[in-house]
């Protein structure tokens, strides 16, 4: 019996807790006396599954041969693309063959591990670029409010009481919280620190993944992996204009509704994605980097299921 496990940040398989590597944070240092052995086993390691793509608009053809033929593009169209994917994240001559059932086999030789490749696969590769707003008044007038779980925190390095933040323990109080909330044209995200979670409150959308021209998995000169895209001309200048103050505010990176990072230097048509800053495991920062890598490697505007034997 086959169970499906779907593309999405919703679903278990990339939640923004597996994107973000929450639970290697949880682990603490015990993570890191397994990590050298973990590496070790990856050239070893061939990752495999089997993918799915569905479309409502070709189930709902009447016309069974168009049908037919439809799921095979469809399929061989996302296998393209797949490939392209595992490639940006690494892995060496891998497979997604399109088999006569339409189900897509992935073979990825040496991938990290099945979490990180369906990160990278599961997922549209929808890109947004936002500015972070440094001023929240909002949070001030609601801080009588508050559910028990949530405070009001000074943003680091500001003592304006407007430059604020909500914090939490706990992801889903805050997220709840914050999806109940009527804030006219803000737009509140949960977004990890050292200790728990904050808000971001972001503005108006910069760039997109059409306005992407590469992206790219790289490493700093310490080890310290970060994706570098680069952007078309004319989306490299909005973002110029909305960081030219000496005082701008960082640039919230969403991929598929989630912010995943947090740009603080911008210059030209390049800028670099870097690892989140709760993020402090080898292990963690290259899974981060290579489902992020991934995703923005080509999108893939597709429902995908994985089929699993139960």
């Amino acid at each position: 019996m086959n169970a499906r496990t779907f593309s999405g940040l919703r679903g278990a398989a990339v939640a923004l807790v597996a994107l973000l590597g929450t639970t290697a944070i949880l682990a603490g240092p015990a993570a890191t006396s397994a990590e050298a052995q973990r590496t070790q086993r990856h050239s070893d390691r061939t990752v495999r599954m089997t993918l799915v793509v569905e479309s409502p608009q070709i189930e709902a053809e009447p016309d069974e041969n168009k049908r037919t033929r439809a799921r095979r593009l469809l399929a061989e169209e996302a296998a393209e693309r797949i490939i392209t994917r595992l490639k940006a994240i690494g892995v060496k001559d891998p497979r997604a063959i399109v088999t006569p059932q339409n189900h897509i086999q992935v073979v990825a030789p040496g991938a990290a591990s099945a979490q990180v490749v369906r990160g990278a696969l599961l997922a549209p590769g929808k890109l947004e670029i936002r500015p972070v707003s440094e001023s929240s008044p909002h949070w001030i007038e609601l801080a009588s409010q508050l559910p028990e779980g949530i405070e009001v925190r000074q943003n680091p390095g500001q003592v304006s009481p407007d430059r604020v933040h909500l914090w939490s323990a706990d992801f889903a109080t805050l997220h709840r919280f914050t999806r109940r909330l009527a804030l006219g044209d803000t737009r509140v995200e949960v977004f990890p620190a050292r200790d728990g979670w904050r808000t971001l409150d972001v503005g108006e959308v910069l760039a997109t993944e059409e306005d992407l021209t590469t992206s790219e998995l790289r490493s700093s000169p310490g080890g310290i992996p970060f994706v570098q895209i680069e952007l078309g001309s004319d989306s490299a200048e909005k973002i110029r204009s909305a960081t030219s103050s000496a005082n701008s505010a960082p640039l919230a990176v969403l991929l598929d509704g989630e912010v995943v990072s947090l740009i603080r230097r911008t210059g030209g048509q390049a800028l670099e994605l870097p690892c989140p800053d709760h993020l402090r495991s080898h292990l963690s920062r290259q899974a981060w980097a290579a489902q992020v890598a991934g995703r923005l490697a080509t999108p893939i505007p597709l429902t995908i299921a994985e089929l699993r034997e139960q």
